[in-house]
């Protein structure tokens, strides 16, 4: 009551709206939540909620929505399709719990072939869906679920894949998120994640609350997710892909990459390479860099070795399709340039050529920043 007359006082309004999509703002769970976004100061929660209301209106936030809504269909499905995330399940309390493969969704792909307005207001569609959700179940319990529980598996996640994961996940965080949506999340657990995680959180944790890291819980792989997860959602209400029992079908695709129709960008084009019996791929890496290297086989599978100035530094090892992106990286010598040499060879399987697609990044990242991992 303390916070809505507060914010009433700003605004210069005798009540709260009535029948308006101002309204929600008042309700007691959207005052809880803008309070707990200031740790209980009622005059900052005001100021924040007050601001909120604000943005909405002059970005004509609920417009834009029903713009996308009415926009190209086949941009929509397009997105649909490669957005590999959704409600499944329900956490203990009965809120539904949201999943994102994130590591084979293509963000940067989206981006290219629509828009960057249009990959924005999709997301901000799915976080007005889920949204819609949680209270409708709040409505079936009887009380307010404040914040969802969220997953996101970062199992295939690639390094270029991920810099375009976490620009577009900074932007929207710092530019729509930041003191319009507080305290929508229950809780985060990142699942599988890559060697190179360390260095993605340190460019988007800047950006979280507090409160919201407390909440957020790493884990190396899935062998574990169920048990670290028991006290907070069923193995039964998680998908099998998890670890979890339920008998329920994965509903919204495993994303991967968005087929390139237009231009634009060149860090997330691979180059090709056709191999009939051995090729081989030089880089220079410069005094005190890191070399980050990730390629695929388009079929069957190929036997990969990776040299430093003609030394071996990883013996060869065979590497099938099935397994997807394959990723490493390598830390030069800190006075003098490196010569690095991938090799692709296929001498065991010659009469099938393979088609290797490659991509290499030479970055100003120190060892200490890959503590979360073994060097590849």
């Amino acid at each position: 009551a303390e916070l809505r007359r507060a914010v009433l006082r700003l605004q210069g309004l005798a009540a709260p709206p009535v029948g308006t999509w101002e309204a929600h703002f008042y309700l007691r769970a959207s005052l809880l939540r803008f309070l707990r976004g200031r740790d209980g100061d009622v005059d900052a929660a005001a100021e924040m909620l007050a601001g909120a209301v604000r943005w909405f209106e002059e970005e004509r936030y609920w417009e834009g929505l029903r713009r996308y809504e009415g926009s190209d269909d086949s941009e929509r499905e397009l997105l649909r399709r490669h957005c590999p995330e959704g409600p499944f399940g329900i956490d203990r309390r009965g809120a539904p719990v949201l999943y994102v493969r994130l590591g084979t969704k293509d963000v940067g792909g989206m981006v290219r072939e629509t828009s960057v307005e249009s990959t924005i207001a999709h997301h901000l569609y799915l976080l007005e869906r889920n949204r819609y959700l949680l209270n409708e179940c709040s409505s079936k319990v009887g009380r307010a679920l404040l914040g969802h529980v969220l997953v996101l598996d970062l199992t295939g996640m690639t390094w270029a894949r991920a810099r375009a994961t976490v620009s577009f996940t900074v932007w929207m965080l710092s530019e729509v998120l930041k003191d319009r949506f507080p305290d929508i999340i229950a809780g985060i657990y990142c699942v599988n994640v890559p060697w190179f995680f360390k260095v993605g959180w340190g460019m988007v944790s800047p950006f979280l609350p507090e409160a919201t890291k407390r909440k957020t819980t790493v884990l190396r792989s899935s062998s574990d997710f169920v048990e670290q997860v028991a006290h907070r959602i069923a193995p039964d209400q998680i998908p099998s892909w998890l670890g979890g029992s339920s008998s329920e079908a994965w509903p919204y695709g495993e994303g991967g990459d968005v087929p390139r129709t237009r231009d634009g960008g060149t860090d997330d084009c691979p180059a090709e390479l056709e191999v009939v019996w051995s090729e081989s791929v030089d880089v220079e890496i410069p005094a005190g860099k890191v070399c980050i290297w990730e390629w695929s086989v388009d079929h069957s599978a190929i036997e990969f070795a990776l040299h430093a100035n003609g030394r071996e530094v990883l013996a060869k090892r065979r590497i099938y399709s099935s397994a997807g992106w394959q990723s490493g990286k390598y830390l030069g010598c800190k006075d003098a340039s490196t010569t690095l040499t991938l090799i692709f060879d296929n001498s065991f399987w010659f009469t099938r050529r393979k088609t290797i697609l490659y991509k290499t990044f030479i970055v100003d990242i120190g060892p200490g920043s890959f503590e979360l991992t073994g060097a590849a």
